[in-house]
């Protein structure tokens, strides 16, 4: 029972993530050539058990290869601002039920140079 609800809830979380990608993708704040809002969440995905309150104690695979992938294409101020913005306008869609204190142990889980501040509504992409 316990892991039905589990599987449905990670379900419902997918749905409405992938439902707000286009909208988050149009953000005029992102440039054009910075990493698309739908890859950035299609990487995620795998981690949002990981990232929530009360979540795994490491990530999955799939979660680290996510990292990973996304490690590889920021390459730049502006993509790691993006990844960021992403990130940031995605969160709330999984409300309260995320640890912005997990966001970064992330690379750390995952052996990644990449570097995820703590991400909340107050968060300053710019100073990633």
């Amino acid at each position: 029972m316990f892991l039905a609800r589990f599987v449905g809830l990670g379900s419902l979380i997918i749905l409405i993530l992938l439902q707000l990608a286009p909208a988050i993708e149009a953000a005029p704040e992102l440039e054009l050539s910075a990493p698309a809002c739908n890859e950035i969440i299609q990487e995620l995905m795998p981690c949002v058990g990981f990232v929530k309150k009360g979540g795994s104690s490491a990530p999955t695979g799939a979660c680290c290869s996510g990292v990973k992938d996304l490690s590889n294409i920021a390459e730049t101020d502006s993509d790691r601002q993006a990844i960021c913005h992403c990130i940031k306008k995605v969160l709330p869609a999984v409300g309260d039920r995320y640890d912005p204190s997990r966001i970064p142990l992330l690379p750390k889980k995952c052996s990644v140079s990449i570097k995820f501040p703590p991400l909340d509504s107050k968060t300053d992409c710019t100073k990633v």
